[in-house]
């Protein structure tokens, strides 16, 4: 495996920029790549994070850019229908047990607690909390309200966790035909995500980033917040739940309308990871754009 320790912490890029080149008066060239010798054999290719060499645009990122049309999807990830509203504050919403899988294979939307094993857990909740102690959490100004995100560097072991084919034949076996052409870890960069009392994100669609809708992870790593995540079924019904920690949320890109609501007391740091159920991984333009706009790259 290769080191990228150096492509990922403090936001640094693997290749010097040619402004920088030229202000030292040199040739922009690649920085020294290292092997790990830690000695572990890998279990599958880590997928390198892609880090487009365009300028930054600071502020807030008009939402409305974040959308990719198709022939075959005319509607706005976006802009929810009104009756999502009505429907999940009445009598009909339905609450998930947060101890037992919930599957719902035509709406795309799969629960599963448990899902790490202890010694992987262990190493994902060490490194959120590395990566908040060292106040990489930067601000999400998108869609997102009130959250903060950090990228997880590729040379730690969460994101070997997540990018290794344990958890990708775990996810393989969940969504079933869904996947049986195969399934790896997509090259945007994994997140680790901070739900502070009163952040939220309104009802949405996941913006497509491949051309093959691809599978977002929502791996909980800690919860003692009250808030909730709702999403609406293949039966219309609008679904309710307080994810535990060491569970997942998994949920295909133009798929399922779903929201977070905010919490009124407690945290909740997540972890996610998207996946690409054929191997593929075409892009469509609004993976460029997200990977522009993304908190930690500011």
């Amino acid at each position: 495996a290769v080191d990228a320790r150096a492509a990922v912490e403090a936001g640094d890029s693997m290749w010097t920029s040619p402004s920088t080149a030229a202000a030292r008066g040199a040739r922009a060239v690649p920085r020294a790549r290292l092997a790990r010798g830690d000695g572990r054999a890998p279990s599958s290719p880590r997928p390198r994070p892609v880090r487009p060499a365009v300028r930054r645009v600071r502020g807030a990122h008009p939402p409305t850019r974040w959308r990719w049309r198709s022939a075959s999807d005319d509607a706005a990830s976006l802009v929810h229908p009104p009756e999502l509203d009505a429907l999940a504050g009445s009598s009909s919403l339905e609450t998930v047990d947060p101890t037992v899988a919930h599957v719902d294979e035509a709406a795309r939307v799969w629960y599963v607690p448990s899902f790490l094993d202890a010694a992987s857990e262990a190493a994902v909740a060490t490194c959120c909390a590395r990566l908040r102690a060292k106040k990489k959490m930067k601000p999400d100004k998108s869609f997102a309200r009130g959250r903060r995100a950090a990228m997880v560097p590729a040379a730690d072991d969460a994101y070997a966790v997540f990018s290794g084919a344990r958890v990708c034949d775990t996810l393989r076996s969940m969504t079933g035909s869904l996947c049986t052409d195969g399934l790896r870890c997509g090259d945007f960069p994994i997140e680790a995500r901070l739900y502070l009392p009163g952040a939220e994100m309104q009802w949405h669609r996941d913006v497509r980033l491949y051309k093959t809708p691809q599978l977002e992870l929502i791996f909980t790593v800690a919860n003692d917040g009250d808030g909730k995540t709702q999403w609406v079924g293949s039966d219309g019904a609008v679904r309710s739940i307080r994810p535990e920690p060491n569970s997942v949320l998994l949920f295909a890109a133009d798929g399922a309308w779903h929201r977070v609501v905010p919490a009124t007391k407690g945290e909740r740091t997540i972890v996610k990871a998207l996946y690409c159920p054929d191997g593929n991984t075409a892009k469509t333009p609004a993976f460029g754009e997200c990977l522009e706009n993304a908190p930690w790259r500011r």
